[in-house]
């Protein structure tokens, strides 16, 4: 795992969410998230925060 993932998946742990990830570039420093197959958001690493 590397370090991208455990932020996310970190960011999710704080929100209370659990399930399978599936993480996905989506531009500059931001990834998109899936959950359990479904879109879920897009995370910007440097704000370390969902912005969709």
């Amino acid at each position: 795992m590397n370090a991208i993932e455990k932020q996310i998946k970190a960011a999710l742990d704080h929100l209370g969410i659990k399930g399978t990830i599936r993480i996905s570039p989506a531009g500059y420093h931001r990834y998109r998230v899936e959950l359990n197959g479904e879109y879920f958001g897009i995370f910007d690493v440097d704000r370390n925060t969902f912005v969709d």
